[in-house]
């Protein structure tokens, strides 16, 4: 009797072992197809750059051989990639026989990119146990210190913090910090076998763990990433000008007005205020020197606001509702144009060009990221024509700064004329951009 029960514990042993072997399998499997599949999408606790990640997964997989690196390294999870103290730096990890071979690390410095391994033992057991343990629910917190002056080359400390708690009570059931300083640059720089067979790491040596970055060497970063860097770039400049700030804070003021205001400024850096506008039976609108005149060529941007909704009494004493769109014109537009091409046959660079418009609702600043081909100019019959087929659809928009890149790319035309709004809070300034698709795209140019 005794040797049946035993057997027939044996047998629910062998039974439970072999099914939870099943369950594993499937697990680990599922866990596999999630971490290394082709579609990038973020698995990470944090809120991510997820334009530079994307990125640098296509400049990646542009030089790489994916047998060789797969072979040698193992397959990098894009998935749990993280950006870390800027959005220059990132980490992924790359995972060899299911377990963290190295974390990669990606620097950008200027408009290249280098590779490069970190054996860390906290960085990898972090990645452990973010893709691998088995928990159901957990939170995270990323935390980052200042870059220390005394240090010879940009220093940065991270703590990353995981929370695990139980998916039905909500009780927190284990915590853990890791803490870690980063350093430019870190690690050894991948060969450049280690990406490609035939790559010479655009102009450099590659792996040269003594190079301390920058040089010819690294991958050339995207183009459109680049764009963007140059163009936050030019934004963080000009909000650091005092007399460009107090202006806008100027005009900050002006937009309870019943018309509008604003400033041009030459290329000689100096300001001149417009009050010239009037409150009339069909508009308030600020009229700008006439960017044909030979005098005027030389402007190179201008500021100016656009009013909130007030009430206007007409001649026979009726009053109506006037809105106030708190977005570019037409018109807005159609003068932009026109600097850009004064600018284009002075042989000015035309991304010195700018227009900005302050309302109460918030700041925004279109510049032109094209070239000379995709310049126009507009008529001022054809600039009436787009005014009412604008407000028509501006009234009744639910999305004003999706409906303006809308209308300028469809019904005017006009190509490469992006769209960034200025924080009045922090001084964060965001591009925002139409997708292949026609839908809007936004990017913030921390870190750029």
């Amino acid at each position: 009797m005794k040797k049946h029960l035993r057997l027939k514990m044996l047998l629910l042993a062998v039974i439970s072992l072999f099914l939870y072997s099943c369950m594993h399998d499937e697990t680990t499997a599922e866990s596999e197809a999630s971490y290394l599949t082709k579609e990038y999408t973020s698995k990470s606790l944090w809120k991510e750059d997820e334009k530079y990640i994307k990125n640098v997964k296509k400049i990646f997989e542009a030089n790489a051989d994916p047998e060789y690196f797969k072979n040698k390294h193992g397959e990098v999870a894009w998935n749990y990639a993280l950006t870390t103290g800027e959005e220059s730096l990132l980490e992924v990890p790359v995972i060899k026989n299911g377990k963290i071979h190295f974390t990669l690390v990606v620097k950008r410095e200027g408009n290249r990119v280098y590779f490069k391994t970190d054996p860390n033992e906290k960085s990898k057991n972090f990645f452990e146990i973010l893709m691998f343990k088995d928990r159901k629910n957990l939170s995270g917190s990323l935390k980052e210190t200042s870059k220390d002056p005394q240090a010879r080359s940009a220093c940065i400390t991270i703590t990353k913090t995981v929370t695990w708690t139980d998916t039905v009570t909500g009780e927190v059931l284990q915590i853990d910090h890791f803490t870690e300083t980063r350093c430019s640059p870190v690690g050894p720089y991948l060969d450049c076998t280690d990406l490609s067979l035939n790559s010479s790491c655009g102009s450099g040596s590659g792996g040269d763990s003594s190079a301390g970055g920058g040089g010819g060497g690294g991958y050339p970063y995207t183009q459109e990433e680049q764009e963007l860097a140059d163009y936050c770039k030019l934004l963080r400049e000009q909000r650091q000008n005092t007399s460009f700030q107090n202006n806008l804070t100027n005009l900050k003021n002006n937009t309870a007005l019943k018309k509008e205001t604003g400033y041009i400024q030459r290329t000689n850096g100096s300001y001149t205020y417009q009050d010239a506008a009037t409150q009339t039976e069909d508009k308030n609108s600020l009229s700008l020197p006439n960017a044909s005149l030979q005098a005027n060529k030389d402007i190179m941007g201008y500021l100016h606001t656009h009013v909130d909704d007030y009430t206007f009494t007409n001649t026979d004493g009726d009053e109506e509702i006037r809105k106030g769109i708190k977005m570019f014109s037409p018109a807005d537009v159609a003068y932009f144009m026109n600097m850009l091409k004064n600018a284009q046959d002075a042989g000015r660079p035309l991304s010195d060009v700018y227009a900005v418009m302050v309302t109460s609702k918030g700041n925004y600043e279109i510049r032109f990221t094209g070239n000379q081909y995709q310049l126009k100019t507009f008529t001022d019959a054809q600039v009436k024509v787009f005014r009412d087929l604008y407000k028509a659809e501006m009234i009744k928009s639910t999305d004003l700064e999706l409906t303006f890149l809308r209308f300028i790319s469809e019904k005017m035309n006009v190509k490469a004329v992006n769209l960034y709004k200025m924080d009045d809070s922090n001084a964060t300034n965001y591009e925002i951009r139409l997708t292949p698709e026609k839908n809007k795209m936004t990017t913030g140019c921390a870190g750029l």
